[in-house]
């Protein structure tokens, strides 16, 4: 019979996007070279591309127990989100089709959590490999695909952006997981219609990591940790990256909304300055002009989404809220 060298047990969910066709094989190379055995860890595949016929079965067929969710429903939190839900592993990381993961990043991962038992969240060294030219005025945007550096372990107690584990290649403990996906069944905000609409905007990883610094337990980087994130041409192309930002700045503010309760001002600005942004815009004087006009619509989305959810009527809330409880029930049965 196997025994493992350690007692904690895994699952790795991994997300597929339209975005990580060309690097999808890479990543899937990746898993099969992790020097922790395939039979010591569970795998959780959600395809969420659209209009794409491709089998993934024969893709992951050398892992023991694959399980492959293709994202056909219309619920309002995303299936990675909802994969929260159905984890019983002691430990569980996720990550992305553009992620190419160090061979000893499941048994390292393993051996921290084991180490560090309050540290709920962690990630590690994060590099881009970046396709094709990219400009030096544009390398702070790397941080909205997930590029991190720890040159020593760092532990902190606050949620803030700067300290949080990537995007990709977190690994967090079940009980925050459990606690995580409570807030995602009973806060009104994801239960809203106009959320649902939105919520492929909002950043449930930063999301978890505030809840687990609520909850008194810590975040983490150990540069021991290193993976690899993909950037393609597509996603450094202008539109590509103002929906990015306008996506980082509209979760930051429903974070702030969800757990204090309060909304940055919104002060308006006026007449000259909107015209000279369009002005700098037009001739290419502040290539940056157009990120942050994308910035401020992320926050006047947010803001009024959260307007709009605390000024409706009490009633309609509790009647919402509890027809979303007994759908999410039925579903999960």
């Amino acid at each position: 019979m196997k025994m493992l060298s350690h007692s904690s047990s895994l699952t790795v969910v991994l997300t597929i996007r339209r975005s990580n066709i060309s690097s999808l094989q890479a990543t899937v190379k990746a898993l099969a070279a992790q020097t922790l055995p395939s039979w010591a860890w569970k795998l959780i595949v959600i395809d969420e591309r659209e209009d794409i016929n491709c089998d993934l079965t024969a893709l992951f067929r050398w892992h023991p127990t694959t399980r492959i969710i293709a994202d056909q429903s219309n619920n309002s939190l995303p299936p990675s989100a909802r994969a929260v839900l159905g984890i019983k592993t002691d430990l569980a990381v996720f990550i992305d089709g553009q992620t190419i993961l160090a061979p000893n990043y499941f048994s390292k991962a393993v051996k921290i959590a084991e180490a560090y038992p309050l540290v709920g969240i962690f990630g590690g060294n994060v590099s881009m490999a970046v396709q094709g030219n990219f400009p030096k005025w544009k390398a702070p945007f790397l941080r909205y695909f997930g590029a991190k550096k720890a040159s020593e372990v760092a532990i902190h107690s606050e949620a803030k952006r700067a300290i949080m584990p990537a995007c990709t290649g977190y690994v967090v403990h079940r009980e925050h997981l459990r606690r995580f996906s409570h807030l995602l069944m009973r806060h009104s905000l994801f239960r809203d219609h106009d959320f649902a609409e939105k919520s492929h905007s909002f950043d449930y990883r930063a999301a978890l990591a505030r809840s687990i610094a609520q909850s008194g337990s810590s975040l983490g980087l150990f540069p021991e940790l290193q993976l690899q994130s993909i950037v393609t041409k597509d996603q450094l192309k202008t539109n590509s990256l103002k929906e990015r930002v306008r996506a980082d700045a509209f979760s930051a503010v429903l974070e702030r909304f969800i757990w204090t309760g309060s909304l940055p001002p919104m002060p308006k600005r006026r007449s000259w300055e909107q015209v000279a942004e369009r002005w700098l815009s037009f001739w290419r004087l502040d290539p940056l002009v157009t990120y942050r006009r994308a910035h401020r619509i992320g926050q006047f989305e947010a803001t009024q989404l959260a307007l709009h959810l605390c000024h409706r009527p009490v009633a309609q809330r509790e009647a919402a809220k509890s027809a979303d409880v007994n759908s999410t029930s039925k579903a999960t049965a």
